[in-house]
């Protein structure tokens, strides 16, 4: 979805994607294939220089133009589950962060936690966050808490600055 060697997507794009994936996620049916980065789709607008200077997580203001399409196989895995799904979606997000595949661990407590720390330039509590609220049963409060923090990220300054990166990404295709 995103390549520049030796360089990580910007930090207020993943948000941006995380939000559209989860999205995705809720228009995806589990057994139609593991969600996996190959299988992640961009949808394009007329150009992010026609979206609107904020974030609306409405899609109002030309963002709803933009965001991912899961594609999904033809034929049923009778034992996907929404886990499974979930679990697709933090590898490829862990992939945008840190350019690592999601690797957890058993904490004492009996929860999963991350192995790999965000770099001190993350949002590390924010991401820390979304993980831990994922990876140990999400429930639909959660992935509304979940969609609430990402969105709260996502201020106009930020927004700006997803407007920019996706022109970016936009030039890189077309190139």
């Amino acid at each position: 979805m995103y390549s520049a060697p030796g360089r990580f997507m910007d930090e207020p794009l993943v948000a941006y994607f995380a939000l559209e994936m989860l999205r995705a996620l809720d228009r995806t049916d589990p057994r139609r294939g593991v969600l996996a980065a190959d299988r992640i789709l961009l949808r394009r607008g007329d150009g992010a220089e026609h979206l609107s200077e904020g974030f609306d997580a409405s899609g109002a203001g030309g963002w709803s133009s933009y965001g991912v399409e899961f594609y999904q196989g033809e034929a049923a895995e009778p034992e996907a589950r929404f886990e499974d799904a979930i679990e697709g979606f933090l590898d490829v997000l862990h992939h945008l962060l840190l350019h690592k595949p999601l690797v957890c661990r058993m904490a004492d407590s009996g929860k999963r936690t991350l192995v790999h720390a965000f770099a001190r330039y993350h949002q590390g509590m924010m991401w820390t966050y979304v993980f831990n609220s994922m990876l140990n049963g999400p429930t639909p409060a959660s992935l509304q808490a979940v969609r609430r923090e990402l969105q709260a990220f996502l201020s106009p300054t930020r927004a700006r600055l997803v407007r920019i990166a996706l022109a970016r990404l936009e030039q890189s295709i077309d190139n």
